[in-house]
């Protein structure tokens, strides 16, 4: 049988040889070529784009404010001159230490704005009508701003075809970037950035126009073939301008109307608020269609069931319910998909995940499309906990390149052992996660089937979580199945682990491994989704501390500084080759953004608010776990936070906290973190 990563590594190399060089490696040549160079940055770059767009249409910003509006189109890059014409700093070699950037959240329906400070210059790129996007920009110290546009950028692309009609900039017979003021001077040109050779200028004046300064060497139409076009606008200290795409938009199915948190905050930590709701942006600007993405989507092109749980998960209980109903469809239709198969966390993270959003929309006719798929989920789920044969099925979507062979993608479980599911994630056995993921499913299925009175099947997904939360716990005591996500699963989001069980200590020893002993990371995260998941434990076990602590340390160490962003792994893991088409992000430092982790952010946020304590029979609600001592001067509220039992509301006056969860008898809530200790408490 032929080894299709041989295949693949040996086209490759017949690729290179016969000189097919990919866009990146073209970059990479030129770099190389000159490393003194203004190339860009290829560090922290965010996706900016309508929620359910496809990944061709997501626009990428890196810090300091180069832009390119769709992948692989090409870059703008800001550049502030003095009056000589000299280039005193441009947006892609601007120190770090002086960027300044935050999100800015529009009045009506869109998407956030970006805004970029810093000593030298100021800039915004927005979304206002959801078509063009938009630059405001004004130099601070220098009287000359500029834009140079051209091939390589965040996500750039071959330029062959730039001119300037008298108004707009027109590229590659599809794109117009029109300035609302008119520039003081184009400049236009193809020149490969390795080609020194400073040409010969022709200078034309256009009646009351800018100054129009072509420029061409021996080369210049070898270099306009290879992409290499260049369009320098140059104006006095303001600029603003609009990119218009003249290609249609794709469809979108994706119905939605806000972009952030639906939840009414009013807390005293500004950085809370604004790291809770841009996690949410962020998610909802991932979306493909009616699918997640567990990170950049141009990275990792399909849906996940592991991070896109936590995703749709998180924007339901953050008040994005439509959304997350609509993006329930695949997960309710299909148990395996994701970048390496058929995976053995796909049952029952896919039945959690469409169970509670249909715990928070209590919709008969919801309730009603989902009958069949939860039925089979369950009846798949019972197969895998008794089969005595491997368990073998197909998968949506497509495999991760040279990362598992086809032949073994179709491999779910083992056959059980000792009442666990002995299933694959990935190319490994985490016995623990996989069945922590399937004990969420179980769990969320019986007050699925209690809600729509269906006794039999909820008794018989009640016994089969019964008895796997018991060989569970005992698994637990076994040192071979303590793998690096142990910290991942036995309470949040599965409340698996017994209060009796060694779970906390194993915590304990874990966290000493990454942790020094008053709580400081030893080292930089590879995985921080792994730490956020096991700060979520440490809060559902009564250590607020040791939660805050992990996430202070995030907002410390953002991937891009001010938009909380996150990253993931080590250079580009788990790639679809996709960044080798494009002019940009060439030597990537991790996987950014990584959606996965902004779910896992997102989810603890919203539990230090309140969550459902679900380690018992009857659920208890917790509100405030997470409120730290020093807010409690302050008034503060929460409205509208979405829990499988209804909506849930809290204020604090100063004096009294008065909660409002109409779905919860009064016996099952409780104050905790900050409000624990005597709080006058005022149920509704």
């Amino acid at each position: 049988m032929t080894n299709p990563f041989l295949l693949a590594a040996g086209l490759s190399l017949l690729m290179a040889a016969v000189g097919f060089a990919s866009e990146r490696q073209t970059i990479l040549d030129a770099m190389e070529a000159r490393p003194s160079g203004v190339w860009p940055r290829g560090y922290g770059h965010m996706v900016l784009g309508v929620p359910g767009s496809p990944e061709s249409e997501k626009a990428y910003l890196e810090p300091g404010g180069s832009f390119s509006p769709s992948f692989g189109s090409f870059g703008v890059q800001i550049v502030v001159e003095n009056e000589e014409g000299e280039v005193e700093v441009a947006s892609d070699f601007m120190p770090m230490k002086e960027i300044q950037q935050s999100w800015v959240w529009p009045r009506t329906r869109g998407i956030p704005g970006v805004r970029t400070e810093t000593p030298e210059y100021l800039a915004t790129w927005s979304l206002p009508d959801g078509r063009r996007w938009r630059l405001d920009a004004t130099s601070l110290r220098q009287p000359r701003m500029v834009l140079a546009i051209r091939s390589v950028g965040p996500a750039g692309g071959p330029l062959t075809n730039a001119a300037w009609d008298g108004r707009s900039v027109r590229l590659n017979d599809r794109w117009a970037i029109t300035p609302a003021q008119m520039p003081r001077e184009v400049r236009l040109g193809y020149q490969n950035p390795t080609n020194l050779s400073a040409g010969e200028a022709t200078t034309t004046a256009m009646g009351s126009g800018p100054r129009i300064v072509v420029n061409q060497t021996e080369q210049t139409e070898q270099d306009r073939l290879n992409g290499w076009g260049r369009v320098v606008l140059v104006f006095d200290r303001d600029v603003t301008l609009s990119i218009e795409d003249r290609k249609p938009s794709a469809p979108n199915p994706l119905k939605w109307t806000t972009s952030r948190t639906e939840l009414g905050l009013n807390l005293p930590d500004s950085r809370f608020t604004n790291s809770l709701n841009a996690q949410i942006a962020q998610l909802m600007m991932g979306l493909v269609g009616d699918e997640t993405r567990p990170a950049d989507p141009n990275h990792a092109p399909l849906n996940s069931v592991r991070e896109g749980a936590l995703i749709v998960i998180a924007l339901a209980r953050a008040g994005q319910i439509e959304v997350a109903r609509q993006l329930c469809t695949p997960f309710a239709r299909e148990e395996f998909f994701g970048p390496f198969g058929a995976e053995a966390d796909g049952p029952g993270l896919s039945l959690w995940t469409v169970t509670e959003v249909a715990g928070m929309l209590n919709d008969a006719k919801f309730d009603q499309f989902l009958k069949p798929h939860v039925q089979r989920k369950l009846q798949l789920i019972e197969e895998l906990l008794t089969s005595t044969e491997p368990v073998r099925r197909s998968w949506a979507g497509p495999l991760v390149p040279r990362g598992i062979l086809p032949a073994e993608a179709d491999l779910v479980a083992e056959p059980a052992r000792d009442g666990l599911i002995w299933g694959r994630i990935e190319l490994r056995r985490p016995i623990l996660l996989v069945n922590a993921s399937t004990y969420v499913g179980l769990r969320s299925a019986v007050n699925y089937f209690l809600r729509t009175k269906d006794r039999t099947r909820a008794d018989r997904a009640a016994a089969l979580a019964a008895d796997l939360r018991k060989a569970w716990n005992v698994a637990l005591t076994r040192p071979e199945f303590h793998t690096e996500r142990l910290g991942t699963g036995g309470l949040h989001p599965s409340w698996i682990a017994n209060v009796s069980s060694p779970y906390r200590e194993l915590l304990e020893a874990d966290r000493a491994k990454t942790h020094s002993p008053d709580g400081q990371l030893r080292e930089r995260p590879i995985w921080p989704s792994l730490m956020v998941a096991a700060a979520h434990q440490w809060l559902l076990l009564g250590n607020r501390d040791r939660a805050w602590q992990d996430l202070r340390w995030l907002w410390d160490n953002q991937a891009s500084p001010g938009l909380y962003s996150w990253w993931d792994g080590n250079g580009e893991e788990n790639s679809f080759d996709r960044w080798e088409k494009v002019r940009g992000w060439v030597n990537p430092p991790y996987v950014s953004p990584h959606y996965g982790t902004a779910a896992e952010v997102a989810l603890l946020q919203l539990a230090m608010l309140a969550f459902v304590d679900e380690s018992n029979l009857q659920p208890q609600l917790v509100i405030g776990a997470g409120v730290p001592d020093a807010w409690l001067p302050e008034r503060m509220s929460v409205t509208g936070l979405r829990t499988r039992l209804g909506q849930v509301s809290w204020d604090w006056d100063g004096r009294r906290l008065r909660i409002r969860a109409p779905g919860f008898p009064p016996g099952s809530i409780r104050a905790s973190g900050a409000f624990a200790q005597g709080t006058p408490l005022e149920i509704n």
